[in-house]
């Protein structure tokens, strides 16, 4: 079953892993170029974002970066090679006993081996890596889906796709986040394409170009379901029509249902090559005349707007994430997600407000309670925060008071803000007082979980909306 879903990230079941070392590094997109990206490095940083309470690995401690989590930060210094893997680089350190597995992001061989060597599991191998994210592979799957392409075996067949002046580029199968996509009417002359492609030349492909705007979904399978879940939807931001640079990060709800269909129609599609995995991955689309989508490529990894777009979802709110920003064109508002101190550069995560909802509040004044405690004990504490827990939000942490003669406050601070009750004993009496920043709670189930508690003979009740 694929689903339409915003999901946050405690919500993702493979992200709670207390025994779990999360790594992040993109170099495996890198691994059949010789180039020096500098730019590696900055991913290594985003774990944090989404963990809470694990261990991740950081390469620096940055003082403007203020992870929302608390989290076990093992790092893993920068050096001078930006080819080097994290993973090489965690051989020589000494790692937790309490880790058990490795959880990458996307695969690089040298996982492989730090796994093997410290006696790890890992979830994601690089030559599952290789076999799932073979661009000419998923073209053939997806037929008439994606736009008109040609595999490009030698040079031959790349002058006679030159002379026919078709528009389009040159790509490389595994993709390199844009490295290795060359517009075949300025290949003429590039030293850096013609190495490339002669390192490999049975590895390219030839994309015709697409007219309309290109956009992302984020998707994941999680472990214990076969269920495929789109959590995201970006407008994607490129540079020369192929380099991503970063997105505007739409609402979900915004996604067509037209446009839906045909995403469902492609997952499925790409079945054989999504079969038994377990993480996040990416799909990026063009959408053309009259809603047509032509799918551009499955990044069958965590992709750059996976963590973005899971913090969005986090605030319910609209937002933009942009790469390589200089340090002078930051706004206030502006939260930096990773820094590159060589570059002064940073990636950033901007957020605009909800100007129609900030969330709901609601009192509830429940009278003439036939159940009334005349004091609340660690019980009745762990049963009305399983009822918020269940239909308002979860409880990050509780406090209760209770005064003679015979009356009680329990106050809980909850992950969308916070649930009071007020308990009077000899007047068989409770208020309630809540807010939330989801509009969408399920307050009416809670009312009813309080009534079966506390039997009152008369409930009245509160609602507003806060804009």
């Amino acid at each position: 079953m694929i689903l339409k879903q915003t999901i946050k990230p405690k919500e993702i079941k493979f992200l709670q892993d207390k025994q779990a070392l999360y790594v992040f590094d993109f170099r495996a997109l890198g691994e059949s170029m010789d180039y020096d990206i500098p730019a590696m490095w900055k991913y290594e940083n985003l774990m944090p974002w989404i963990i809470e309470r694990g261990y991740a690995v950081v390469n620096e401690l940055h003082k403007e970066i203020h992870y929302p989590s608390e989290n076990k930060l093992l790092v893993v210094r920068k050096g001078k090679d930006a080819r080097i893997s994290v993973a090489r680089k965690l051989r020589k350190k000494k790692i937790s006993a309490g880790i058990k597995s490795l959880w990458v992001a996307a695969p690089h061989p040298d996982a492989d081996q730090l796994a093997e060597q410290k006696n790890m599991t890992i979830n994601y191998t690089y030559s599952d890596f290789l076999f799932r994210n073979d661009k000419i592979k998923q073209k053939g799957l997806l037929k008439k889906m994606t736009p008109a392409w040609k595999i490009v075996r030698n040079k031959k067949e790349l002058d006679i796709l030159r002379k026919n002046r078709k528009a389009g580029f040159i790509k490389r199968k595994l993709g390199s986040g844009g490295y290795t996509v060359f517009d075949i009417g300025k290949i003429a002359g590039n030293e850096g394409f013609v190495r490339l492609f002669l390192q490999a030349s049975d590895e390219w492909y030839f994309e015709e170009f697409a007219k309309g705007e290109t956009y992302s979904v984020q998707c994941l399978i999680d472990k214990e379901s076969d269920d495929v879940i789109v959590f995201g939807y970006s407008k994607q931001h490129m540079a020369e029509g192929k380099c991503f640079i970063g997105s505007e990060i739409l609402s979900l709800e915004s996604l067509e249902d037209d446009i839906f269909v045909q995403l469902k129609k492609g997952i499925k599609l790409m079945s054989p090559l999504l079969n038994n995995y377990v993480g996040f991955f990416g799909i990026d689309f063009i959408v053309g005349k009259e809603g047509r989508v032509d799918i551009l490529e499955f990044n069958i990894r965590t992709t750059a707007v996976t963590v973005p777009t899971l913090l969005s979802n986090n605030t319910g709110s609209h937002a933009f994430y942009e790469e390589d920003l200089p340090m002078d064109k930051i706004k206030n508002e502006d939260i930096i997600l990773t820094e590159d101190s060589d570059s002064k550069c940073v990636d950033i995560f901007r957020l605009y407000p909800n100007k129609q909802e900030l969330g709901v509040s609601f009192s509830l004044d429940l009278k003439n309670c036939g159940n009334m405690p005349k004091a609340m004990g660690d019980e009745d504490i762990e049963t009305v925060a399983s009822l918020i827990g269940v239909s308002l939000s979860d409880v990050v942490s509780s406090m209760v008071k209770n005064f003679w003669p015979f009356g009680w406050t329990l106050c809980f601070i909850l992950e969308e803000s916070h649930c009071v009750l007020s308990g009077w004993y000899l007047e068989k009496r409770l208020t309630v007082d809540v807010f939330c920043c989801n509009t969408k709670v399920e307050d009416k189930q809670f009312e009813e979980s309080l009534a079966d508690i506390f039997r009152p003979e008369s409930i009245t009740v509160n609602r507003k909306i806060i804009r």
